[in-house]
């Protein structure tokens, strides 16, 4: 269960990550990133694959964490825009 509906429009199967078209950049820096995970985790006995299975876990999550806050900044950055534009003010615009 979600703690938020932006949580759940995000994160969920009709949410927007899925539908975010990647770059050229990105799909070039995520194949680095694997090849590179790749050749470590080639080498490593089996204790240590299970720590960096649990380091790239971990910044899996908190890159899922970072890309949810900006998506959420910028949801209500648009919210508070298209609030504006339609001629709406603030109480604290109104006091000065």
């Amino acid at each position: 269960m979600f703690e938020s509906l932006i949580e759940e429009i995000f994160l969920d199967n009709c949410g927007q990550m899925e539908k975010v078209n990647r770059s050229k950049k990105l799909v070039r820096l995520q194949a680095k990133s694997c090849e590179q995970y790749d050749r470590l985790f080639a080498v490593l006995d089996d204790e240590h694959k299970d720590w960096l299975e649990k380091v790239w876990d971990a910044d899996v999550a908190r890159e899922t964490e970072n890309i949810f806050l900006h998506f959420r900044a910028g949801l209500k950055f648009g919210l508070l825009l298209t609030i504006e534009a339609l001629g709406y003010r603030r109480e604290e615009d109104e006091q000065n």
